[in-house]
């Protein structure tokens, strides 16, 4: 990094030197010596940039160069302490490590076999074969309910339709006419994932003035949210590094963070993707060219609507012969 030196500028801006004892009887200051104190935000970052450097050198077969490096650019995947390389570059990359101090867990790490794991992702000659872990099977909570939901998410996603659909229906039914029906693709919405689109024809829509914006009433997660007064040198640090604008004020001496969460129904955003009015399910085509799934592939099928209107979630349960 000493030929970038506006990187290296940043990172030193945002590195604790010091550290304050108050332990001690005599209270003091000790210079820290190592680059970054566990918790700085510039440790992941520069961390995957030094295992990067060392897996390409590990993988790289003859001299170093762009080419070179450019070849191995779908080879090659690291995120943190979690490093994905070709198996030929392994014991390289071992040794590598180790005359570097760094020490590498082998009970974590996966050579021969076909069996891979990385960032919680376990895959098996190139399929993704994770376990869904529930946290828990009772909503008797707002954040065990939203657990709930997510496992049923996670559960349908593999295609363990019966096992969703089991554990869904332990939903309170005036709680599960509340959620949204979400295409699997669709980011930023929360409800139940859907195979046939994104639906919201069967929630309570109404038209904010305010806010100029479609909105949708549905069941979720409200935090309450409690602003504390913070004190002391990091708050007036905070305030005087600050860029001051005479139009916004720099307010530092106040924290918010999320002391308990609620759920209920709340107004949220319509999503401009989702269907909004009832379709037949016998339809092949609605007004915005969203199609009916696929048959499914071992033979007849029936559908489970979960929603009392609407075209909404569908779950195939194929017929035993």
């Amino acid at each position: 990094m000493r030929t970038n030196l506006s990187l290296l500028k940043a990172l030193h801006a945002a590195r604790t030197r010091y550290l304050r004892d108050d332990v001690s009887e005599v209270p003091t200051f000790l210079r820290l010596k190592k680059f970054a104190s566990q918790g700085s935000a510039t440790n992941f970052p520069v961390q995957s940039l030094c295992y990067l450097i060392m897996a390409l050198g590990a993988c790289i077969e003859g001299p170093v160069t762009w080419s070179a490096i450019r070849k191995l650019r779908h080879s090659i995947r690291v995120y943190g302490d979690d490093i994905i390389i070709p198996y030929t570059g392994y014991d390289r990359l071992v040794r590598i490590m180790g005359l570097l101090q760094l020490k590498v867990n082998a009970a974590k790490s996966y050579k021969d076999g076909h069996f891979r794991e990385s960032c919680g992702v376990d895959g098996y000659m190139g399929y993704d074969v994770t376990p869904v872990s529930p946290k828990t099977l009772v909503g008797d909570s707002p954040a065990s309910r939203q657990a709930v939901v997510d496992t049923t998410n996670n559960l349908f996603n593999k295609g363990l339709w019966h096992a969703s659909h089991s554990l869904e229906i332990t939903i309170p039914p005036h709680q599960r006419r509340g959620y949204r029906i979400v295409a699997s693709r669709d980011a930023g919405f929360g409800g139940l994932t859907s195979a046939s689109g994104s639906d919201e024809s069967h929630l309570f829509k109404r038209w904010n003035s305010r806010l100029h914006r479609y909105e949708v009433r549905v069941f979720g997660l409200r935090p309450k949210i409690r602003k504390r007064d913070r004190q002391g040198f990091s708050a007036l640090l905070d305030f005087v590094s600050r860029v001051h604008c005479p139009r916004n004020p720099r307010v530092v001496s106040q924290y918010a963070e999320t002391w308990k969460a609620r759920d209920g129904f709340l107004w949220e955003p319509l999503n401009p993707y989702a269907r909004l009015r009832p379709v037949e399910p016998s339809s092949s085509q609605d007004d915005r060219g969203l199609r009916p799934p696929p048959s499914h592939p071992c033979g007849p099928e029936k559908a489970t609507w979960i929603a009392n209107r609407g075209w909404c979630r569908k779950l195939y349960v194929g017929f035993r012969t």
